[in-house]
């Protein structure tokens, strides 16, 4: 009778599903992009320092409900291993707001702000078996294929159910945690897990994000840019 109890309880932890581990938190991505590997196949040649630089790496944290996301450059110990002109686009700003469907994305390149409002997009994603490790959470593998030919690699985790990601990256059934595209030589890995509070996590609402946009968009109708 023991050894039977001990077997149904193996069984019940087989067939029952992991908890999810988080509905608010935030996650430090590091990016990192191979600029050298992008110079050498450009044809560019550009002395950076007496050691060639190998990589451009920035940080940056993904605050998460189970609704919706703001991914934004890491406001405390951000640190910059490349130069300014390679960052030109640091200042990104991604609000995703999964009940409703949309995103918005601010984007400052060089002296241009950018503001875009769209509807998330479909990802045609395709699950496999294989498996990684990342921040102590198992994590399953998942690719698509944008624009053709753009090979995207991705590695979620369903302990963590909103269906996020870096940059504009959703629609697996869970937290995308790892990120590569291998022919913008870019990675994205999350280094840092934590929970907080629902309203340390998001001070900004789906409302609010779409009166930033109209404003923006005035402004440049004013201003005869649009």
């Amino acid at each position: 009778m023991k050894y039977m109890m001990l077997l149904l309880v193996i069984l019940h932890s087989i067939s029952t599903p992991a908890q999810p581990i988080l509905t608010n938190g935030k996650i430090v991505f590091e990016k990192k992009t191979n600029i050298t590997r992008i110079d050498q196949e450009e044809g560019r040649s550009f002395s950076h320092s007496n050691q060639p630089l190998q990589f451009s790496i920035s940080y940056y944290e993904l605050l998460f409900t189970n609704s919706r996301s703001i991914y934004q450059p890491q406001k405390t110990g951000f640190r910059e291993a490349s130069p300014s002109w390679w960052n030109i686009t640091s200042e990104n700003n991604t609000y995703t707001d999964f009940s409703r469907g949309i995103f918005l994305s601010r984007k400052k390149i060089f002296d241009l702000d950018l503001t875009v409002l769209d509807s998330i997009a479909h990802i045609n994603w395709k699950i496999s078996s294989d498996t990684r490790i990342i921040c102590g959470i198992l994590c399953r593998k998942a690719t698509c294929i944008l624009m053709d030919s753009l090979i995207i690699i991705a590695f979620y985790t369903d302990r963590i159910s909103t269906t996020g990601g870096p940059e504009s990256f959703t629609g697996l059934p869970g937290m995308i945690l790892g990120l590569a595209i291998p022919k913008l030589h870019t990675t994205w890995y999350a280094t840092g897990i934590q929970q907080i509070s629902s309203q340390e996590t998001l001070n900004i609402s789906s409302i609010e994000a779409i009166e930033i946009y109209k404003k923006d968009r005035t402004n440049k109708v004013n201003a005869g840019q649009i």
